[in-house]
């Protein structure tokens, strides 16, 4: 019997050595190991442009549109040393010749003066998948000089840069030693985190924009004309220098304001345009400027109105307006901006609300429930006040999967395996206001077997409208308004827009196909219970449990204690404490789940948070009841 004893005495002081050992790496491998973004990224607030995004004001340049072939391989971008064999498919990267990228409508050709003295600058704007996780050091060359390094997003977090998705438009200046009046050709590479993973990124279209030095090409000049304080649906106009042949043929008009971010740089107070083709398929598709205030082709001042049903409010003075003047000799000049704009709303206002939570990898596949991210209202909104609501959401093979906020359920009407950016309106019963863990939950969900529907930074954001309604307006023939149609009708909760043929559509809810729906009042119920049953509806309780990432029950056995058993599980899945939890509602009893803040998170804050972590109730604590 004392053999016995002293060998379970033996086993206890082991089991108990090993737990502080590991207690104590766990401790120690979370607060050294983790990297700060491996908790979900804010970007609730407004993130400001810096100068250095401004344009060339006053600057002259020869704009050239390359667009990728009709064919799936030429426009991936692929890790030489990748290891899998799918990814051997598509290698060795293409050198594409520019006759096969031609954009039929404005055919590439370079003169001896587009590469002389008085050429200032050439840039090269890329339209940018930034394709798998842990893709980076993307580079290009042209005719097989030096390779150029294409920028980062300038706003991702400075860890797990390469695991978040994008696309965006990086601008590069080139050497015009590079070009040649000749045949041209461009091909990429790229690598990975790890030396032979899949690396692999897309680019469907391309601007080569050659700068000419002042006063050299004469082209149509002018300024632009907007009032300095402006309501709703402001007409913009360009007045014209005199003294030159050069007639104007199309003016874009840019703004400068705080608002949703089209271009993918996840600057939200920026200048608002972007140029990417609609899908690396590209047949019949038009390659065009988009997500700007808009496009006139004249006659006369070249005057349209600005649609400024998705603008929020801005500060006074803060809005700025500048032009795109192509001429009929191919030349386009850059104004001089508009400065100390105002929008002023009489009887309304606009609010945006940004994506806060947004995690790496923010994307869903295999019917995988993804629901960390978070648009809210701010506690204490009147809700009832609201006329009008919208979610803007970029996304690549978004394709027509589910996604939903709050209590409401739809889908996307998007694109297979390609880019695309849309508002989708939001019925005022999905809406509410406040700041606890749930509230403002944004959730997506893809059925697909295949490649992930894959949201882009910065996330989705929420504009609300509460008041009137702008006054509608009549397009002016040859005028490519903003990118929001007008509503028809009476204001109200779920406006019916009237489609424009525009870069950027509203999208009215689809019919909803098959979705998990909740045996509970459409309430925001914190416990749903799945059960599957297909529905045709517009509003459904968001499945927040049983699909996703489940974190689980701390208390494994439901004894009552924490023992090593508990700690081994707790351990396994706590991993690098990056884990994001889709079961922080589940009611898992009195010792409550892994997560135990129910933040959606597991991290150190649920292994050692004074009261309620998992180490502050572990034995010889008698119950690990909260």
């Amino acid at each position: 019997m004392k053999n016995i004893n002293e060998l379970l005495v033996a086993k206890s002081m082991l089991y108990g050595g090993v737990l502080l050992l590991s207690l104590s790496s766990l401790l120690l491998f979370t607060y050294m190991r983790v990297p700060e973004s491996s908790e979900p990224e804010d970007v609730s607030a407004a993130v400001v442009a810096p100068a250095s995004q401004d344009p060339p004001f006053g600057a002259v340049y020869k704009e050239i549109k390359l667009k990728w072939p009709d064919a799936n391989k030429p426009w991936r971008v692929t890790n030489p040393n990748a290891g899998r064999e799918e990814a051997k498919a598509f290698l060795p990267n293409p050198i594409l010749p520019f006759s096969s990228l031609i954009y039929d409508q404005e055919p590439f050709t370079i003169s001896q003066e587009d590469l002389n003295d008085d050429v200032e600058k050439i840039e090269v704007i890329i339209d940018r998948w930034g394709g798998h996780k842990g893709t980076k050091d993307e580079k290009f060359r042209i005719n097989g000089n030096s390779w150029y390094n294409i920028p980062d997003v300038p706003t991702l977090p400075s860890t797990e840069t390469h695991d978040y998705y994008h696309h965006d438009n990086p601008r590069i200046v080139i050497n015009k030693s590079d070009l040649t009046t000749g045949s041209n050709t461009i091909e990429g590479t790229t690598g990975h985190t790890s030396p032979s993973g899949w690396g692999q990124w897309g680019w469907t279209s391309v601007l080569v924009r050659i700068y000419y030095k002042d006063n050299t090409r004469e082209v149509a000049k002018g300024s632009v004309v907007i009032p300095s304080s402006f309501g709703e649906n402001p007409e913009v106009k360009v007045s014209f220098e005199s003294g030159t042949s050069i007639s104007p043929t199309k003016v874009d008009y840019i703004g400068y304001y705080e608002g949703v971010d089209e271009d993918g740089d996840g600057y939200t107070s920026d200048w608002h345009e972007g140029y990417f083709s609609p899908k690396q398929i590209q047949t019949g598709k038009s390659f065009e400027i988009s997500n700007h205030i808009g496009t006139s082709n004249g006659p006369g001042d070249f005057a349209l109105n600005w649609d400024t049903r998705y603008v929020p409010d801005q500060a006074s003075g803060v809005i700025k307006v500048f032009a795109r003047i192509k001429s009929s000799n191919g030349l386009t000049y850059i104004t001089q901006p508009k400065t100390n704009l105002s929008l002023n709303r009489i009887g309304a206002s606009v609010k945006i609300f940004h994506a806060q939570n947004v995690p790496p990898r923010f994307g869903s596949r295999k019917n995988n429930i993804v629901d960390v991210v978070r648009v809210r209202i701010p506690a204490g909104f009147d809700i009832t006040s609201i006329t009008d609501s919208a979610m803007f959401w970029r996304t690549w093979n978004g394709k027509e999967y589910d996604w939903g906020y709050n209590n409401y359920t739809t889908k996307f009407n998007a694109v297979n395996h390609g880019f695309h950016q849309s508002y989708y309106n939001v019925p005022k019963t999905a809406l509410m206001a406040g700041n606890g863990a749930t509230d403002g939950k944004v959730w997506i969900k893809a059925d697909t077997e295949d490649h992930a529907a894959e949201v882009m930074w910065p996330g989705p954001a929420l504009i609300i409208r509460t008041g009137t309604f702008p006054p509608t307006f009549t397009p002016t023939p040859g005028v490519v308004s903003s990118p929001t149609p007008t509503p028809n009708g009476s204001p109200s909760a779920t406006p019916t827009p009237t489609f424009t043929n525009t870069p950027t559509e509203i999208i009215n809810t689809p019919t909803a196909g098959p979705s998990p729906t909740a045996t509970v009042t459409p309430i925001f119920s914190p416990t749903p219970t799945i059960t599957g049953v297909p529905v045709t509806q517009t509003s459904t309780p968001v499945p927040s449990i049983g699909t996703g990432v489940a974190c689980g029950k701390a208390d494994v056995n439901d004894d009552g204690v924490f023992t090593i058993a508990d700690f081994a599980e707790f351990a396994q899945i706590y991993g690098r404490g990056t884990l994001f939890c889709d079961d922080m509602l589940v009611d898992y009893g009195v010792c409550g789940g892994r997560d135990v803040n129910k933040d959606g998170k597991l991290n150190i804050v649920d292994f050692g948070a004074l009261n309620i972590g998992f180490a502050q109730r572990y034995y010889p604590r008698e119950s690990c009841s909260l």
